[in-house]
């Protein structure tokens, strides 16, 4: 009866371990006799320790417990468990009046069960290494166990209650369970008494049902503390919600649910004559109802309970001060002289006493204790009493951490004994005597490693095997029919082993706020619930599976209506909703892993008051603690490496394929005129496209298939070897977004019919679809292959606008309403505040730790490190064109008004390691308007007229100090910028600027109109844009010369190499103007070669500016001087302004300097070309308007800028070269007679020693 034996430790340790008044010897006696009957049994106010929570057990009780054990005919006879009434009350440990006494005894007993816990992942780690049984065994036990047992599970109730964190919301949280049966049956699922019935049966049958498992979270009622215990059993067994009884009082998050479930068991597959196609485990799960709710008042306790929790963490050390009172008032002597003692007592004691050397030494002698009586207790066969005194006061002293060490120790020195003693039975030979060691002291090392050896095997328990005699063995074989040393059974791939199914009829998710009349915020329910799991062990694969029937979503009841914000379309029966599935290692092979995602088409409906209810109900009333964490994060790089030809291949052939396929229909979002749906309002219709995403096949060729050697022996070089596998190693997959458009319905316009359609006057955003391709590497550590790459394409873009839609659009939006925003409640805090919070040892102790770092650093540079690129990614837009069409008066027609269109606009990105680059191409812009059945051009570039021509290319870098290309490819610069313009033309017509403008001002006109009443806003002065360019300009120069001032006055250690901070660099080619009305051309504006750069250093910053050319014509036929301006030379206008950071030390040093260089310019003053352009301006008020503000604003900048110089006293070195205009100014613009105004050369120039308030021209 060793078994047996065993049993009853095992059952003896388990109950003991949680359980007060329990009686060993009869708990030994009961087993034995093969009935245990237990009641009111008593739990341990420690059994939550383990936990780690600041909670206790207030009161817990487990009204009966039946254990019917058969140990006569163990394996064949029924075993039955029974728990009933199993009550727990668990209240926070603020709650619990503090004991000197119990804590210390929590605290110890705390400590031994991390101990345990350790010890016992210690034997697990053992017991992986030593001999398993064998697998068929453990099925066929396991097997007859679930056949023979029997259980019932009635009335559990465990519940949390607080009403002291949060006194003024009081509030309980548990779980509930009715009933859980788990028996026998037939194999038509009927139960019955007799077990000779269900052993006929080669298959095991079980019916397991669930009633009333329940979570619950009460809000302000009564708590069960408050009452004695003498009617805790009423209020817990009254609390319990069954099928037919649910506690008004309650409110639940989860459930009540209802589960019944079936459960088959073949343990013989191969000889059930089914030719394997009855699953080995058959799991068949079927729930009528789920429900999920939350209320308003239920996340605030939520959200309290975490904070209360957080907060009695923050609390725990500090218990033992706290004073044994309810409230704070009358009390606020005894409170501070708390807080005092808190801090004293924990903070200034606790450091002077923990760095004390007594204390120190003490520790030290305490550690030295434990392990010496540690040690006796491994090397004695029975603990003494006094040893085990010394245990429990060095367990108290020491922390859990020097415990776990010194036994650690300890047990390495007890495996250095055993192996001791193996080398002293190694001497003891035929050939003892020739070794120098005497009798006697062989016998006292082998007697006391020996010793050693038997107390540490007493902590590995013996095998199941080898705990059983040989008729148990025997008799355990038969039952279960098993034969020993039998070879194991081999299935076929084919042969689902684990066949489980799930099926739940409806799924509701309810948000409720209680203090309203219709409380319901949302409701969404889910109806044919569905999921499976199969398992082919022989071929290691699975299949798991999920899907929808349908799906409903209910908003917020408004005016007796409750809208539905999600309505699917209902196609055939055998289509589910949303279907998804996962299978491993598919029967036909093709690939390692597929993914199929499937979905229907819906109506998704934008219902404002439910929003805003919805915002309403998680706004948090007080403002939660949030924990900022700091993290640094190191770049490293470990084995990097290129992949030779035969890794590439070895990771190509061992690579599992992965098939995805998705298909998910399009579906609809509505946003409807005011916030709520309704057939006759207008509304705006997006499209949200269908979803597709599949495998890329990799391309085929003549090489598909051969090895490397194969390619070699054909000739191919070793670069091309490498390019095929590099082709060949990416998983490619394809993402499609298909007819993505955006309609506008006016009131009952029909909308779904014009989705189908490519051209109709509803479209605002045409269809469109974007292609974006992810490209995933095989190899991750080859710095030649990216290891991610994105390819995006976007054909064309075309946006519709009429101006009807567009009014009733922006009327669409400005007509929802939105959730109001608090005000007043957020209080943001500046970084500088924040940054000055810092204390002086955490910045010395991240000062330190950056300068370690740069010196491992330094010191690591000569090592070669190859960088890898991370991310290649590219996009692509062939065209986009926004077209703006007006309605004709009287008429439902529109026509087209003004194009735009944007050309061939590309991005690529290249991150690697060190660095990043970004390159951004547009291809051309092109503007027209129809002005009287003609078009004008307004705006035009060399690619728009047919040419192969870039307008914009724009080039960012960003490199990484430490990168090892940093000097010589990049040449030390961190930031570069790189801009290229070609050529843009633009053309202002008179009359169709006045068509424009006429048409934006009817668009705003009319949208006054629709607005109605509008609210009055208190206008505030906005400052145009020139002048926040002053403010931007002025500000910018005075940071500039402060940053000067308060640089330290210690001499600048010189570095060797200085690098770039930020080099720009910017060409343009040229840009013209031309000015044009319908009698004719008037003027054009030529300006070319504009060239700028911007250095910035660490010493100084420099920005170079050159203007090649600059001409104005006039365009008038009759004038005989077409060129009004014109540059007389090479150059038109150079800059160069150097700003130098120096020293204040440094007074012998310039902090500016400028240079500006001008030619000479040609002008013809021609009184009829001035009038000709003032009539053009004199139809434009605004522009007037505009060019006056913009001279005023300048004028100020300036004069702000010259009195910062001034005020700064700063040193400039200014070298200004100007050629004076030569003006010629004719009688006439036929006339060849003209007046010549040649005023020379200005030159003004000031030197290195002097202020610029004292320089002088």
């Amino acid at each position: 009866m060793v078994f047996e034996s065993i049993i009853a430790e095992l059952l003896n340790k388990v109950i003991g371990e949680y359980i007060q008044n329990l009686d060993y010897t009869q708990l030994k006696v009961s087993l034995w006799g093969g009935d245990l009957v237990l009641n009111d049994l008593l739990i341990k106010e420690s059994a939550l320790d383990m936990l780690d929570l600041p909670v206790r057990l207030e009161y817990g009780r487990l009204g009966k417990l039946i254990l019917k054990i058969p140990f006569k005919d163990m394996w064949n006879g029924q075993i039955d468990a029974i728990v009933e009434e199993l009550f727990i009350l668990v209240v926070p440990t603020s709650q619990v009046v503090y004991n000197e006494e119990k804590e210390t005894k929590a605290q110890l007993e705390a400590k031994r069960a991390e101990l345990e816990r350790v010890e016992k992942r210690k034997q697990l780690a053992d017991i992986k290494s030593q001999e398993k049984l064998d697998d068929s065994m453990v099925e066929k036990l396991v097997a007859r166990m679930i056949k023979n047992i029997h259980v019932e599970i009635k009335r559990i109730h465990v519940r949390y209650e607080d009403h002291v964190t949060f006194k003024e919301h009081p509030f309980s949280v548990g779980f509930t369970l009715n009933t859980f049966i788990l028996e026998s049956c037939t194999d038509s699922w009927e139960t019955t008494g007799n077990m000779k019935d269900m052993y006929a049966i080669p298959q095991i049958f079980k019916l397991c049902s669930l009633d009333g498992l329940a979570v619950y979270l009460n809000t302000g009622v009564e708590q069960y503390s408050k009452n004695p215990q003498s009617l805790y059993s009423n209020l817990f067994c009254q609390g319990i919600a069954t099928t037919d009884y649910i506690p008004t009082s309650y409110q639940y998050l989860l459930g009540p649910i209802n589960v019944k479930s079936k459960l088959r068991l073949n343990p013989k597959p191969e000889s059930d004559d089914s030719n394997y196609t009855i699953s080995k485990v058959w799991l068949d799960l079927e729930m009528q109802k789920l429900r999920i709710g939350l209320t308003k008042r239920q996340y605030q306790t939520l959200l309290r309970l975490s904070e209360g929790l957080d907060q009695a963490r923050k609390a725990a050390p500090y218990r033992k001060y706290r004073p044994n009172l309810t409230s704070y008032r009358g009390h606020y002597k005894e409170w501070w002289h708390f807080a005092y003692t808190c801090v004293l007592e924990e903070t200034v004691r606790r450091c002077r006493r923990i760095w004390d050397w007594t204390y120190m030494k003490a520790y030290r002698d305490t550690c030295r204790d434990y392990a010496q009586a540690y040690q006796m207790k491994l090397t004695t066969k029975k603990l003494t009493k006094e040893n085990e005194e010394r245990l429990t006061h060095c367990e108290t002293k020491l922390d859990i951490f020097n415990l776990v060490i010194i036994r650690q120790q300890i047990e390495l020195e007890v495996e250095r004994l055993a192996e001791r003693e193996k080398s002293l039975k190694a001497k003891r030979g035929w050939f003892g005597f020739l070794w120098n060691s005497s009798q006697a002291e062989e016998t006292k090392e082998l007697n006391s490693a020996a010793a050693i050896m038997r107390r540490f095997d007493d902590k590995h328990p013996l095998r199941f095997e080898e705990a059983m005699t040989p008729q148990e063995k025997e008799k355990l074989y038969r039952a279960i029919d098993y034969q020993e040393n039998s070879a194991p059974a081999h299935y076929p791939e084919t042969y689902v082993m684990i066949d489980t199914r799930f099926f739940l009829h409806g799924l509701q998710i309810s948000l409720l706020d209680t203090d309203k009349e219709h409380s319901c915020v949302l409701d969404l329910q889910l109806h044919g619930v569905q999921a499976g799991f199969k398992s082919r062990p022989s071929a290691n694969a699975i299949l798991v599976t999920a899907s929808i029937s349908d799906m409903k979503l209910l908003g917020a009841t408004q005016d007796g209506r409750v809208p539905s914000l999600f309505n699917s379309e209902h196609g055939s029966s055998d289509s589910a909703l949303l279907s998804v599935s996962y299978e491993k290692n598919p029967i036909d092979k093709l690939c390692g892993d597929r993914v199929i995602v499937k979905s229907r088409s819906v109506d998704i409906i934008y219902d404002a008051q439910t929003i805003i209810e919805l915002v309403n109900m998680f706004k948090v009333q007080d403002s939660s603690t949030l924990n900022q964490l700091q993290t640094a994060a190191a770049e490293q790089l470990v084995g990097l490496k290129e992949m030779s030809a035969l890794g590439l291949e070895y990771a190509i052939q061992k690579h599992s394929i992965l098939d995805i396929q998705v298909d998910m229909q399009a579906s609809q979002l509505i946003i409807p005129h005011g916030g709520l749906y309704e057939d006759s309002k207008a509304l705006i219709v997006v499209n949200l496209g269908s979803l597709k995403m599949h495998s890329l096949e990799k391309e085929r060729s003549d090489m598909d298939g051969t090895s490397v050697k194969q390619l070699v022996s054909m000739g191919k070089s070793e670069e091309e070897v490498l390019l095929h596998l590099r082709e060949h190693s990416y998983d490619k997959f394809v993402l499609e977004i298909g007819n993505f458009q955006v309609l506008v319905s006016l009131p009952n316009e029909e909308w779904r019919s014009a989705l189908a359609s490519t051209e109709s006057s509803l479209t605002l955003l045409h269809p469109t679809t974007l292609e974006i391709q992810f490209h995933k590497c095989l190899v991750t550590d080859d710095p030649l292959l990216p290891k991610l790459r994105l390819l995006g394409r976007l054909p064309s873009v075309t946006v519709n606008i009429t101006d009807v839609r567009l009014l009733q659009a922006l009327s669409i939006v400005q007509s929802i309403p939105l959730p109001e925003e608090r005000t007043a409640e957020l209080h943001r805090t500046s970084l500088s505040r924040s940054i000055s919070q810092l204390s002086l040892k955490e910045l010395s102790t991240a000062i330190s730790s950056i300068a370690d770092k740069r010196k491992q650093q330094q010191e690591t540079t000569s090592a070669p490190i190859k960088q890898t690129t991370d991310l290649e990614m590219k996009f692509e837009m062939k065209k986009f064109t926004l077209s703006v069409s007006r309605q004709r008066d009287n008429s439902t027609e529109s026509s087209e008004f003004v194009r735009f269109q944007v050309l061939q606009l590309e991005a690529e990105m290249l991150q690697r390691t060190y660095d990043q680059e970004v390159q951004l191409r547009l291809g051309g812009v092109q503007m027209r308007q129809l002005h009287e059945d003609q078009e004008i051009f307004i705006v035009n570039t060399p690619m728009s007229a047919g040419k192969d021509e870039y307008l914009i290319v724009v080039r960012y870098i960003n490199v990484n100090k430490r990168s090892p290309e940093f000097t010589t490819r990049h040449g030390s610069v961190v930031k570069l910028l790189l801009l290229e313009f070609t050529s843009l033309d633009t053309l202002l017509h008179q009359e169709a600027l006045i068509e424009l403008l006429r048409f934006s001002t009817n668009i705003q006109d009319r949208m006054s109109t629709l607005e109605g009443v509008q609210k009055k806003e208190v206008e505030r002065p906005r400052p145009t844009h020139l002048a926040s360019i002053q403010e931007e300009t002025s500000g910018f120069l005075r940071e500039q010369l402060q940053r000067q001032k308060l640089r330290p006055t210690g001499r600048r250690r010189k570095q060797t190499v200085e690098c770039i901070d930020l080099k720009v660099g910017a060409k343009i080619g040229s840009i013209n103007l031309k000015i044009s009305s319908v009698v004719r051309d008037i003027s054009a504006l030529y300006i070319e070669g504009i060239s700028a750069s911007f250095l910035s250093k660490s010493s100084y910053s420099q920005v170079n500016a050159d203007l090649a050319s600059i001409s104005i014509k006039d365009l008038n036929p009759v004038s005989v001087y077409k060129d009004i301006v014109a540059v007389e030379g090479v150059e038109s206008l150079q800059i160069q302004a150097v700003m130098y950071n120096i020293e204040p030390w440094e007074v012998d040093k310039n902090n500016m300097s400028v240079k500006v260089t001008m030619g000479c310019h040609r002008i013809v003053f021609l009184n009829a070309f001035v009038t000709s352009v003032m009539n053009f301006l004199n139809n434009f008020q605004a522009a007037q308007k505009a060019i006056r503000d913009a001279s005023a604003a300048a004028a100020e900048a300036a004069r702000t800028n010259i009195k910062d110089v001034q005020e700064s006293a700063s040193r400039i070195e200014l070298c200004v070269k100007i050629k004076a205009p030569v003006v010629y100014v004719p009688m006439n613009s036929k006339s060849e007679h003209s007046l010549m105004l040649d005023m020379g050369n200005l030159m003004v120039q000031c030197g290195e020693t002097y202020s610029a308030d004292q320089s002088t021209a």
